[in-house]
């Protein structure tokens, strides 16, 4: 408890300012100094005071993968819909409106292509 104490004293904004009223000689600590914002780097601090001078995310960048899709529009029944290839025997199926606006949502159904390429078409409820 008296570590989170002293790391809450030395974290704080007016820890400089208020210093000599809160610091205990038993168990002494330091304030974490600001440097000018021209200095500051991303390693110094756990966040810039700036969002635009944040640097990029390499470990995202690494790590996510993002794919374009470009849907297929098909009409069933009479209706339109959007797909989304999965593989060879598999397909999603989306709400069209949805998928031109830009926003694919959920699948709303899929298509299952057997080994003698007979399409099944299932809804979800």
């Amino acid at each position: 408890m008296n570590q989170i104490l002293k790391a809450v004293k030395e974290s704080s904004v007016d820890c400089s300012l208020n210093l000599i009223d809160t610091q205990i000689m038993e168990d002494p600590f330091q304030c974490v100094n600001v440097p000018p914002s021209s200095q500051l780097t991303g390693k110094m601090m756990s966040y810039l005071p700036n969002i635009y001078d944040d640097p990029t995310d390499a470990e995202k960048k690494r790590r996510v993968e993002l794919k374009k899709w470009l849907p297929q529009f098909v009409k069933i029944k009479g209706k339109e819909y959007a797909l989304d290839k999965i593989d060879d025997t598999k397909q999603f199926i989306y709400d069209a409106t949805k998928s031109k606006s830009g926003r694919r949502g959920d699948p709303i159904g899929e298509i299952i292509i057997n080994e003698n390429k007979k399409r099944k078409v299932i809804f979800y409820k």
